[in-house]
């Protein structure tokens, strides 16, 4: 499994019970690390740097929050 993607399922899961060596989620558990996961997403959009060193950062940096605020609005996801 993928580490970051490992990482996220610890944090979202009580520890109350593991299947091996990775934790299962149970119920809310379920929504938080998908949650987790879309905030993931979001902040590697949000960290992009910019390609541009003029007017155009304005641009990719309008684009960039626009891609952010569309994922977190399909997902339900908040700040």
């Amino acid at each position: 499994m993928n580490e970051r993607i490992e990482k996220l399922m610890v944090n979202a899961s009580s520890g109350a019970c593991y299947d091996g060596n990775e934790p299962v989620l149970f119920g809310t558990e379920i929504e938080k690390f998908a949650e987790m996961i879309v905030k993931d997403c979001v902040k590697v959009i949000d960290d992009s740097q910019p390609w541009y060193k003029d007017y155009r950062d304005q641009i990719q940096k309008g684009m960039r929050d626009y891609c952010s605020d569309r994922v977190k609005d399909h997902f339900g996801v908040e700040e």
